[in-house]
């Protein structure tokens, strides 16, 4: 299953995000980073952590990695993230990707520093949840290893370790008790329990920035993200053209645009009767006649247009990066939403503020915005 994290960052982490993606070439690297991952002995069908421990000097921002490994050997089942960034539960770290390809043996992961000045927590930069398919032998073979420190600059990259060997009878990586069976040679395996017909479909995350859009596709606006270790209810269900479900889900306290909530199903996990949750339509792309856009400076709080409308029923939907924006026409703001519907035409302001506050309180900066004009 592959998995894809994007969350909500200030306008300095995606600054870093750009220099890490150019960071190709170490020629002016001004320190020096490692990351170690562990070597696993497994038993096929049995499951282990390898856990990476980064080292770095002077102090690592992010770092975007691609491992390619055995699919006929090994099985990626989870990534979590570690402290050598910030403390994740804090969303002092962030996942700009998180992709696990287990068809072809290739995991995709990039990760940031969301502080300005990180306080590690441990030295792990995050571990694999893994399981061993058939008698072999494998490597997680980083294809890029990229670094950066806390300004962005690259760092010469070094990873080592990640071998896995499996081998039939082969002792486990983890020790558990397990009851004894009248066949010792054919150990009860007890199954996992299918969810009850009937049961409301949900959805949860244990990792931070799992982002919400406006629509089920990955170029629609972001407009949050999902909460935490929270079941979320799901109302509908999209397949796109790449044949990729989409949920569409209600958070608590959303009454309003229920048809705007929407994750991608490889980034969530279900719990509950989701094979039987109804197929809807995605919400529509709302395209307009004349555009406005900005790009904020520092320090400023909003920026303003003069917009001229068009008689009858119109409307202006606004999106913006790392987030959409809240904004306000006249005399009525979006409070929460990407459209404002309105009639009757003449010149009105149009008002885009340079921060949102999300549902749990956490405030983000708006670097730029795109808002277009249309009928209704």
């Amino acid at each position: 299953m592959t998995r894809r994290i994007i969350p909500l960052l200030r306008p300095f982490a995606w600054a870093l995000a750009a220099a890490l993606m150019i960071a190709g070439s170490t020629a002016f690297a001004q320190g020096t980073a490692r990351l170690t991952l562990t070597d696993l002995t497994l038993a096929p069908g049995s499951s282990g952590v390898i856990e990476a421990a980064l080292s770095c000097s002077p102090p690592c921002g992010a770092g975007a990695f691609t491992f390619d490994y055995d699919p006929a050997v090994l099985q990626i089942d989870r990534v979590t993230l570690g402290g050598a960034l910030g403390n994740p539960s804090a969303a002092q770290v962030a996942a700009l990707e998180n992709a696990i390809d287990n068809g072809s043996g290739r995991l995709d992961l990039a990760l940031l520093a969301a502080v300005p000045v990180p306080q590690p927590t441990d030295d792990l930069l995050f571990s694999l949840d893994v399981t061993a398919l058939g008698a072999g032998q494998t490597a997680l073979e980083p294809s890029r290893q990229d670094f950066s420190d806390l300004r962005g600059a690259p760092l010469n990259g070094e990873v080592t370790g990640g071998s896995v060997t499996v081998a039939e009878g082969a002792a486990p990586a983890t020790q558990e008790a397990t009851e004894p069976t009248a066949t010792p040679s054919e150990p009860a395996v007890e199954p996992t329990p299918a969810p009850a017909i009937g049961e409301a479909c949900t959805v949860s995350s244990v990792v931070a920035g799992v982002p919400i859009h406006v629509g089920p596709d990955r170029n629609r606006a972001i407009r949050g993200s999902l909460p935490t270790g929270e079941d979320v209810p799901v109302t509908g269900q999209f397949t796109d053209s790449a044949g990729r479900i989409w949920w569409r889900v209600q958070p608590d306290g959303v009454t309003t645009e229920l048809d705007r909530y929407w994750v991608l199903e490889s980034d969530v996990d279900e719990r509950g009767d989701c094979t039987n949750v109804p197929q809807t339509e995605g919400s529509a792309v709302i395209s307009g006649g004349a555009g406005f856009n900005h790009t904020f400076t520092a320090g400023q709080r909003s920026f303003a247009h003069t917009v001229a409308l068009p008689a009858g029923n119109w409307t202006i939907t606004c999106s913006g990066v790392p987030v959409y924006p809240e904004f306000q026409v006249g005399g009525q703001r979006s409070n929460g939403q990407t459209s404002i519907n309105g009639t009757g035409g003449g010149n009105q302001t149009l008002t885009v503020f340079s921060t949102v506050v999300n549902p749990q309180g956490q405030v983000t900066a708006i670097a730029s915005y795109s808002c277009a004009l249309g009928r209704r």
